[in-house]
């Protein structure tokens, strides 16, 4: 399930990831879901995002400004040669297929000055022919620093949950552990940010 840690949406990309402590639209649930307490305006992301030798990410979310999101990332390897000891050419064994699949929702809420938020997902991996799939958590929260306004200061902890069985084996999900910061200002007019994790 490394695919979790894989970055989406065009804006968190271009920031390195660095989306622990930035807010208000339909990305917030995939780094920290208490970002989405101060989602004013409904947002959405659609991405398609093209890697090498075929591998393919599809992700979408979404933001309401109630507070809740959705969000949906995919990742398909594509087709590989199936071989074994035996035949290490694979010749006459046909393919082997693998994809990932995340669905998550999540709620946001900014209590006395904090905002916080939980998240929920549902995570299917797929590997020639065999699937896990299990559930996982995120929890997060962010803070203005009043002293410096404009900056704020953010944690999560992301994929809490039970180990997953892949036929006999089980597999840990791969906690993360964010903290961030990020800082607000005005360019020439413009609003800008800095962000950090």
């Amino acid at each position: 399930f490394n695919f979790l840690f894989l970055d989406a949406g065009a804006r968190p990309v271009a920031l390195g990831g660095a989306y622990t402590a930035l807010f208000d639209d339909a990305d917030s649930l995939l780094y920290n879901p208490a970002g989405l307490a101060v989602a004013r305006r409904h947002t959405a992301t659609l991405m398609h995002n093209q890697h090498f030798e075929g591998i393919t990410q599809e992700y979408a979310a979404y933001a309401s400004p109630w507070g809740w999101g959705l969000n949906l990332n995919s990742l398909n390897f594509g087709e590989a040669t199936r071989t074994t000891y035996s035949q290490p050419t694979g010749a006459g064994l046909g393919k082997v297929a693998m994809n990932d699949l995340a669905f998550g929702a999540g709620y946001g809420r900014e209590v006395l000055g904090v905002r916080a938020g939980v998240g929920l997902k549902y995570i299917r991996e797929f590997i020639a022919g065999v699937n896990a799939s299990g559930y996982a958590a995120d929890f997060g929260v962010q803070r203005d620093v009043g002293t410096f306004p404009g900056l704020s200061v953010a944690a999560a902890v992301q994929n809490l949950g039970p180990s997953v069985r892949f036929q006999s084996a089980k597999e840990k999900l791969p906690l993360n552990l964010r903290g961030g910061a990020a800082y607000r200002f005005s360019t020439f007019g413009s609003p800008s940010v800095m962000a950090f994790d």
